[in-house]
């Protein structure tokens, strides 16, 4: 049986023990809400001040579309807005003359083939009749039924020439897409009537864009000796897309002095280039002095007043994300170039800046820069403290 004093001293121990228990469930539970984040480790590397080209894009294939033939407009198929494929039919003229037209000549075709078929029959007859009795039948009325067959051969030739240009102006009553694109303009309506090369609608090609550029006079020579550049969009900051150079202007502008460059960037998956979209183009100058710095991916960047720029470091003692304002420089084809505020050996979070808060306990996974700038796992061991039980 338990004593009074048992009791009292069991009574003065509860307190202790639960206050015990208390904490420990508080740190079991602390450590289970530290949030996984991914970190890079800031490191020094070289690179070429790029140069950057400002530009606006259109499509890299545009075209005005028209009808071959005049005619009734019967229907109109695509509307602004609409995305046509190659062969799709967007406009149709009324075909009931074309299709007259054709039936006419293929008649007359008739006629002149069954005409030729009897001369042919009719000048063998006569010519085997001449070989047998030369006073049978004359060599002038012979030349004369051959030279029959030779016109009507004649005429069906014409009539056959005649039969593929019907033809074609029934299948020029349909109006097709020359390739796969955007209809962005429609200039008429149902049932007007159409001329030959008035513009019906504007096509512009889906495939891919083009940008250009003004290059400056000192620079044009060295523009031939580059194979490709990348362009980033003010409408996706941070994403690269490689751009080739499709056209080099030859005379050079009379109020700027710059020649213009055209680059043709390919469509990409996930999110659409669209005519019209400001960019600029990237170029880094092997020829340039290099020079040592921190490069860190666009999300690891995040601004909370529209004009400050902060990172988040991971605290190696404390295990926590600390919020640091950093100074960032140019953008090159792997990430942005960070002037001040981060040194050399410093965890920086990657992901989920914009949800972290100040002090928030955090375990991270280490990731690194590839040469295309995007972030890839990296499976080096970690060089941080042990945990202190």
């Amino acid at each position: 049986m338990m004593t009074a004093k048992s009791l009292f001293v069991s009574i003065l121990l509860l307190p202790l023990t639960l206050a015990l228990l208390t904490s420990g469930c508080k740190k079991q539970e602390a450590a289970q809400q530290a949030r996984p984040a991914m970190a890079i480790l800031a490191q020094e590397e070289e690179i070429i001040k790029p140069l950057l080209f400002p530009g606006k894009t259109r499509a890299s294939r545009r075209v005005n579309l028209s009808f071959r033939v005049d005619g009734l407009m019967h229907e109109r198929t695509a509307q602004v807005g609409d995305s046509v494929k190659k062969g799709d039919t967007i406009a149709r003229l009324d075909t009931e003359d074309f299709e007259t037209a054709l039936e006419n000549i293929l008649g007359k075709k008739e006629r002149a083939e069954a005409a030729l078929r009897f001369a042919e029959n009719d000048y063998s007859r006569s010519e085997r009749l001449y070989q047998q009795d030369r006073g049978a039948i004359s060599e002038v009325l012979l030349d004369q039924k051959k030279e029959t067959v030779n016109e009507l051969r004649g005429q069906i030739k014409s009539l056959m020439a005649e039969e593929r240009a019907a033809k074609n102006n029934l299948d020029y009553a349909s109006l097709k897409a020359p390739f796969d694109g955007t209809i962005v303009a429609v200039y008429v309506q149902n049932f007007e009537y159409i001329k030959a090369k008035q513009p019906i609608m504007r096509l512009l090609g889906s495939d891919a864009i083009e940008m250009v550029i003004d290059v400056p006079e000192k620079m044009i020579g060295k523009i031939f000796e580059i194979s490709s550049l990348k362009v980033e969009f003010d409408a996706y900051p941070g994403k690269w897309h490689p751009a080739k150079i499709s056209e080099i202007g030859t005379e050079a502008s009379s109020t700027t002095s710059t020649f213009p460059v055209t680059l043709l960037i390919y469509q990409p998956e996930g999110y659409p280039l669209l005519s019209g979209m400001t960019g600029t183009a990237i170029w880094n100058d092997e020829g340039k002095d290099k020079e040592r710095k921190i490069i860190l991916p666009a999300q690891a960047l995040f601004s909370e007043n529209g004009k400050e720029e902060f990172v988040f470091k991971f605290k190696e003692d404390t295990k926590e994300a600390i919020k640091a304002p950093v100074k960032k420089g140019s953008m090159t084809s792997r990430g942005i170039v960070i002037e001040e505020g981060v040194k050399p050996g410093e965890w920086i979070i990657t992901s989920g800046v914009h949800t972290l808060r100040e002090g928030q306990k955090i375990t991270i996974k280490q990731v690194r820069l590839n040469d295309s700038g995007e972030i890839e796992e990296y499976n080096a061991p970690l060089a941080l403290p042990e945990t202190r039980q």
